[in-house]
């Protein structure tokens, strides 16, 4: 019986992540990615155009990969490094 419980207790966490991730990254394709961009360029990251869309990719992608619960150790790296 626990066995059960514990295999069914990384789905809320999942979908948690998941979701906020996706929201964060479809918030900032809503808003427009040259807003985030200056945003970026205020913060003096280099190149921030590309990093603002790549941002928005990993955030869309991983989250989705996470809620889905496929490949967490590929896009783990990524998600890390963006949030």
């Amino acid at each position: 019986m626990i066995k059960n419980i514990e295999q069914w207790a990384v789905l809320p966490i999942r979908g948690i992540v998941g979701y906020g991730f996706m929201a964060h990254g479809y918030a900032k394709l809503v808003n427009g990615p040259e807003h985030f961009s200056s945003n970026l360029q205020a913060l003096g990251a280099p190149m921030p155009a590309m990093m603002s869309w790549a941002t928005i990719f990993v955030e869309l992608g991983g989250g989705l990969a996470v809620l889905l619960g496929a490949l967490i150790p590929l896009v783990s790296i990524p998600l890390a490094i963006v949030l």
